[in-house]
């Protein structure tokens, strides 16, 4: 039987918003590291086109520099536009299986760092 109880703040931070905080973190150190071998893919084709050993034969292939700077204007315009639709479908863009997956890490990981409090 479902009993529905009052809980302190400390039980909404451990279950929900350090969840949320880690889940951001993993995010944010993996869009980093993308960030990192997008700019060092790009420093390696500047190396080809430079030595003149590497030639594009499909001109719609060609791209440009990553720019970081361009990227958060762009993203931080996406993201500002999209505000409304990603409010009204949380659920859904939350619980995709990309996002269950990290959420899944996410509170294995919690459960792990318990058990290492507790031992």
């Amino acid at each position: 039987m479902f009993k529905c109880q009052r809980r302190e703040g400390e039980f909404y931070e451990a279950n929900y918003v350090r969840q949320i905080v880690y889940c951001l973190a993993d995010r944010k150190s993996r869009e980093l590291e993308l960030i990192k071998i997008i700019q060092a893919k790009d420093k390696e084709l500047d190396d080809y086109r430079s030595q003149g050993t590497c030639q594009l034969q499909r001109s719609w292939l060609a791209t440009q520099p990553f720019d970081k700077d361009e990227f958060d204007k762009s993203t931080s315009r996406q993201v500002q536009q999209r505000h409304d639709d990603v409010l009204m479908h949380t659920l859904d863009l939350a619980f995709d299986r990309e996002g269950q997956q990290l959420i899944e890490e996410c509170l294995l990981r919690n459960e792990y760092r318990k058990r290492l409090r507790s031992s």
